[in-house]
């Protein structure tokens, strides 16, 4: 006897379902605007050239594997890749302060999406040359010094001799070609 079986009834249940369904259905529409707005703002971001800058700067867009996240730089603030299982680390700076963000990608895929002055130096590492302040070691201990980064970049033994000549230095002969 809780609820009576009218046309009053059934009218006046009417409004009280549309009013419970219409927020899921808002949250859902607010959504996908939230959505189209990240996305519109960053083509926009991309799109425009830094404020005080006669030259606009060279854009990396760099996207995770299904394209759900993407990070837009200057080629210039980017320091370095590390790969890190199946995700990415990428190290930048921004306003000069020191930043990573992790994405889900492979270092091969992101390392296709960076100019050619970004270069592999390890298994789990690409190093942008122009950000590299110093280098020690040797080919069996090379390792780069980046600006804006603490700890040093290694550099593998397979990589040494290319990495050297891309930063103009000598590379020093080794012992088997050395005859």
């Amino acid at each position: 006897d809780w609820h009576d079986f009218s046309w009053r009834s059934y009218f006046g249940f009417l409004p009280d379902v549309w009013l419970v369904i219409s927020f899921p259905v808002a949250g859902f529409l607010f959504y996908l605007r939230h959505e189209a707005v990240v996305t519109r703002l960053i083509h926009l971001s991309a799109a425009a050239p830094a404020a005080g800058a006669s030259a606009p700067a060279e854009m990396l867009h760099l996207s995770s594997d299904n394209d759900k996240e993407v990070l837009v730089i200057a080629a210039s603030d980017l320091l370095y890749l590390e790969s890190q299982d199946n995700y990415v680390a990428v190290v930048h700076l921004h306003q000069g302060e020191r930043r990573s963000r992790l994405m889900r990608s492979t270092l091969a895929r992101m390392a296709s999406l960076l100019p050619a002055r970004c270069v592999r130096c390890h298994r789990s590492f690409v190093v942008n040359l122009d950000r590299v302040r110093t280098c020690h070691g040797n080919h069996h201990g090379l390792q780069l010094y980046v600006e804006g980064a603490e700890e040093a970049v290694p550099v593998s033994r397979a990589y040494a001799r290319s990495v050297l000549e891309a930063l103009g230095a000598p590379a020093p002969e080794s012992p088997a070609t050395a005859d």
